[in-house]
C-alpha cells in the first residue's frame, strides 16, 4: 500500500468515525430537559473538531502545507457527504431510543436515562479538551 493512499485511507476512516460517534451521540431522551449533546454543536464547533483533527494528523505524517490544505478540503467535502447520512441515522436513532423505552419498566428508563447523561457528560468533557 503506497503512503498515499494509506493517508487517504485514514481520512476516509477518520471522518467515518467522526460521523458515526457523533450520530451515536444524538440518542437523547427528548422529553428530558437536557442540553443537547456535544454532536449536536454549532457547525463552527464542527469545523474547529475537524480542523484540529487534519492538523494532528497531518502533525503526525510531517505533512506540508499544500498537503495540509489538500487533507482539509477532502476532510471538509468528506464531511458534507455525510451530513445526510447523520441525519438519517440521528432520526432513526431516536426513534429505536423512544422505542426501547416502551419496552422498559419505569426504574430501567430512569437507569438508561442517568447512563446516557453519564456519556453525554464525558463526552462534553472530551470536546471541551478542543475548545
Amino acid at each position: 500500500m503506497t503512503y498515499h493512499r494509506s493517508l487517504k485511507t485514514y481520512i476516509g476512516l477518520l471522518t467515518a468515525a467522526l460521523a458515526i460517534s457523533g450520530s451515536a451521540l444524538l440518542v437523547v431522551d427528548s422529553a428530558a430537559a437536557q442540553p443537547a449533546p456535544p454532536s449536536q454543536m454549532d457547525p463552527a464547533r464542527m469545523d474547529k473538531m475537524l480542523e484540529h483533527h487534519v492538523e494532528r494528523m497531518a502533525k503526525t505524517v510531517n505533512a506540508t502545507p499544500e498537503q495540509k490544505t489538500k487533507l482539509m478540503a477532502i476532510a471538509k467535502a468528506a464531511q458534507a457527504d455525510v451530513k445526510p447520512l447523520n441525519e438519517q441515522i440521528r432520526s432513526r436513532m431516536d426513534k429505536a431510543l423512544a422505542e426501547s423505552k416502551e419496552v422498559l419498566t419505569p426504574e430501567q428508563r430512569t437507569q438508561l436515562d442517568a447512563k446516557m447523561k453519564s456519556m453525554r457528560d464525558r463526552m462534553s468533557k472530551r470536546m471541551e479538551r478542543h475548545d
